[in-house]
């Protein structure tokens, strides 16, 4: 697997959760329930559809500190302890 790039093994469940997960995001998770005849969208959302993990928007941040880095005036510290 090492060689194309994919790091999860495609077993049939990685298959399933791919298409109940385009499914959903394409067109509903109930759509996605239904394809695979699931009797409730829990299970199908529980089991099989990948959620995006939300993080916060520290883009603002992130580019004030490379401005203050460059600068020459960044007191934080970056990859040390301390």
């Amino acid at each position: 697997m090492a060689k194309t790039g994919i790091a999860e093994p495609i077993t049939p469940h990685a298959f399933r959760r791919t298409v109940a997960t385009t499914v959903a995001e394409n067109v509903s998770d109930e759509v996605a329930a239904a394809q695979f005849g699931h009797a409730s969208v829990e299970v199908t959302r529980a089991h099989y559809i990948a959620r995006a993990k939300v993080v916060p928007d520290y883009s603002e941040f992130l580019e004030n500190m490379v401005v203050q880095i460059q600068a020459g005036n960044w007191a934080g510290t970056i990859g040390r302890a301390g």
